[in-house]
């Protein structure tokens, strides 16, 4: 079918950061070669956008469930004797196991409550739907004559329903799960799957659930852990760093050659809330998994403004000790000042603002004439009161991209710095990419310096209202090129203490009269232990008076 091109753009802007140019004079960096960890609600392993990249390697490589909304026990053993066929099931229901049958082999029973395992969404909806049943059924029996009317209604009522699930090890030893997806007690026409990082098994809930899932199989058959999307926020922003429709997709992610690690820290039982112990057990995960970007769409509010927060720490010290690229949604608080939330007022982090174009307005809102490029309103501004800007780059805060298949439809446009950290995390996996392929340094010192040094500052806009400005790939590599290979380019701490906290800069607030006023400014630059010994001068000038 043909596309209008500025609708398209408009709807799943990349050209606003320069992806689709080039890529186009480097067709191979689409972010292969590059794995990127989506610290989210999950991802949804059925979508057809979350199947392979480009070249037929697997998009989703691993799935991991740092909270316990999936987690499901157990706790019947039971051993198959001789020419028996079935289990008991906590269902109630007795579970054929077909060709999972094996005479003297152990097995696990356990229980899956569609309320409290599966999404949340999928609950309600499925729950609700039975609602209309069983009050339309009980209406139907009050109108009928004296006595018990057949077609009784089912004395359960409109609870939700629940599914059988069967753990043993195979003849290898390796733990399988065989889930009675449709919930007639047949497991015989059931696949028995493995670990998902390792066998990339994925089943699915029969209508009108509509869920798909991978497992995590422990304490010895046990427990099972059930991989999905709890929310639909996950999903979503995985499309945009890298989700893959086919050959020239023009719903194609930033970086659909990019690889996905899904780490839940998003808890569907808590109404998609996260803790500490989930991010600390995300970050330690994607790290030890191979991610070199993590994407973290999530936060809440900064008590302190100044990146003391647990959250904000952990991601520090994962850039610091292990050079990862971290992007982070400033928050949808705005358009006040000091509003960026936590994590995003982390130090090393990118903290990511959102940016609406021009063609944007026109496409997506029906903006007739829009003035200028800006922000949404709601994206988070800085500065914070420690002094620090608070935002680090802008990116679109606008994406028509998959939503999870429970959903009842294969994607729709949101809005919000959720938006646009991963167009920051799709714009640095292809920067990632290229400088891979071309044999460029890619420590975050050198590709920091590079994407400051060439992002598109916006005229209309205060600094701390966009950072160092709107990303653009193909300056940032061309500044990558210039930059020395044998040495990282010197980066400088600058403190300044305020009444509010310590940061980089000077912070002031309704200053009365025009007295003059002195602030101490430190600076200490970061050396590495290869850079040469030299004396620098700088002048220092105010940027405000």
């Amino acid at each position: 079918q043909e596309h209008d091109p500025d609708l398209v753009q408009g709807f799943l802007p990349k050209e606003d950061l320069g992806v689709l140019e080039f890529r186009r004079t480097l067709p191979e960096a689409d972010g292969r070669g590059v794995v990127v960890a989506i610290l989210d609600t999950g991802i949804d392993l059925l979508h057809p956008a979350m199947q392979t990249c480009p070249d037929g390697r697997p998009k989703v490589i691993d799935f991991y469930d740092a909270t316990d909304g999936g987690e499901v026990d157990l706790p019947l053993a039971r051993t198959l004797a001789e020419g028996e066929g079935s289990l008991p099931g906590l269902t109630g229901r007795r579970l054929r196991l077909g060709a999972h049958a094996v005479a003297g082999r152990a097995y696990r029973i356990g229980r899956i409550p569609a309320k409290g395992v599966l999404p949340e969404g999928v609950s309600q909806r499925v729950m609700g739907e039975r609602e209309k049943e069983f009050r339309a059924e009980e209406r139907r029996a009050k109108d009928r004559a004296f006595g018990a009317p057949a077609g009784t209604p089912d004395p359960l009522g409109p609870e939700a329903p629940a599914f059988d699930v069967v753990t043993f090890p195979d003849a290898e030893g390796r733990w399988r799960a065989v889930v009675d997806t449709d919930g007639d007690g047949d497991l015989g026409e059931e696949k028995a799957m493995g670990e998902f990082r390792d066998t990339r098994d994925v089943g699915a809930f029969a209508e009108p659930l509509h869920v798909g899932f991978g497992v995590s199989i422990l304490a010895d058959g046990a427990k099972v852990v059930l991989l999905t999307d709890g929310g639909g926020h996950g999903t979503h922003v995985a499309g945009i760093v890298a989700g893959h429709y086919g050959p020239e997709s023009p719903l194609d992610g930033l970086a659909p050659g990019a690889q996905l690690i899904a780490i839940k820290i998003g808890n569907h039982r808590m109404g998609g809330a996260t803790s500490h112990l989930a991010m600390h057990k995300a970050i330690d995960y994607a790290r030890r998994a191979g991610a070199r970007v993590l994407n973290l769409s999530f936060g809440g509010d900064s008590w302190f403004g100044d990146g003391r927060e647990e959250a904000s720490r952990m991601l520090d010290e994962a850039v610091e000790r292990w050079g990862l690229f971290v992007c982070v949604s400033a928050g949808n608080n705005g358009p006040a000042l000091n509003t960026v939330g936590s994590p995003g007022t982390a130090r090393r982090v990118f903290t990511i603002g959102a940016y609406c174009s021009k063609r944007t307005q026109r496409t997506n809102y029906g903006v007739f004439d829009p003035r200028r490029d800006d922000l949404f309103d709601f994206s988070s501004r800085g500065p914070l009161t420690c002094g620090s800007p608070g935002i680090d780059f802008v990116a679109p805060g606008a994406a028509l991209s998959p939503l999870p298949t429970w959903h009842l439809k294969r994607f729709e446009s949101w809005n919000g710095t959720s938006m646009a950290a991963p167009q920051a995390a799709g714009a640095l996996a292809v920067l990632l990419s290229a400088a891979l392929q071309k044999g460029l340094p890619t420590s975050v010192a050198h590709l920091t310096h590079a994407l400051r040094a060439t992002a598109r500052y916006l005229p209309d806009l205060l600094s701390v209202e966009q950072g160092a400005g709107l990303i653009q790939v193909g300056p940032a590599f061309a500044a990558l090129e210039r930059l020395p290979a044998d040495r990282e380019p010197v980066a400088f701490r600058i403190e300044t203490r305020n009444a509010t906290g310590t940061g980089s800069g000077v912070y002031e607030r309704c200053v009365a009269g025009a007295d003059p006023f002195e602030r101490e400014v430190s600076i200490r630059p970061d050396f590495d232990e290869r850079t040469p010994a030299s004396v620098l001068t700088y002048a220092l000038s105010s940027g405000a008076s």
